[in-house]
């Protein structure tokens, strides 16, 4: 069985890889062989990019993609995105060291640290999110949330919402659908 499975998956990173083949073919002869090597070359550098910031953070590379989609739906950007999982880990870092302001921010959406052992970030961030829905009528909830995320998190307070309510599973799935996420098989082939 698993023999089987491994002569199909080899047999469809074949088939992909001519597809691939013949795109490129077909870009070189329309936009000429210099054009598609910078275009290949950007690719690169920015699957590259997108690899290092993940590990970065500690979160998955669907994961960060799939956030990045859901913050620019929302009216942020990219780097908005960013700068939110980059604030949200340091926030959760002192929670875990047990910085009084964090531990009071957590403490606002009904969160302590005990609540985020063995979690990764996209974890916790929406355990994070999922304690803001859930306490989002409580007083000093909305502050204690974007002292969490930082000043971006107003750009992104729908993105936010919606990871609380639906999950990860659902905004990577959307973002597949709109093509806004490179599997992390195919970064890793690259």
């Amino acid at each position: 069985e698993f023999k089987t499975a491994l002569v199909g998956a080899a047999a469809a990173t074949k088939e992909a890889g001519a597809k691939v083949g013949e795109a490129i073919t077909g870009l070189q002869e329309g936009l000429g062989a210099t054009a598609v090597g910078a275009f290949g070359e950007k690719i690169l550098d920015n699957a590259d990019k997108l690899t290092k910031l993940a590990a970065n953070l500690r979160i998955g590379t669907e994961e960060l993609q799939a956030f990045q989609y859901a913050v620019r739906e929302s009216g942020g950007r990219t780097q908005d995105a960013n700068k939110i999982l980059e604030t949200y880990r340091q926030k959760l870092d002192d929670l875990r060291s047990g910085n009084l302001a964090a531990v009071q921010s957590f403490a606002q959406l009904g969160l302590s640290a005990k609540d985020f052992i063995g979690l990764s970030l996209d974890q916790a961030l929406q355990k994070t999110a999922e304690g803001y829905r859930e306490n989002a009528t409580r007083a000093g909830s909305y502050a204690a949330l974007q002292d969490l995320v930082g000043r971006s998190g107003k750009e992104a307070m729908t993105a936010l919402e919606e990871l609380g309510e639906r999950g990860f599973g659902s905004l990577i799935a959307k973002a597949k659908e709109a093509h806004a996420v490179i599997e992390s098989g195919t970064l890793k082939d690259l």
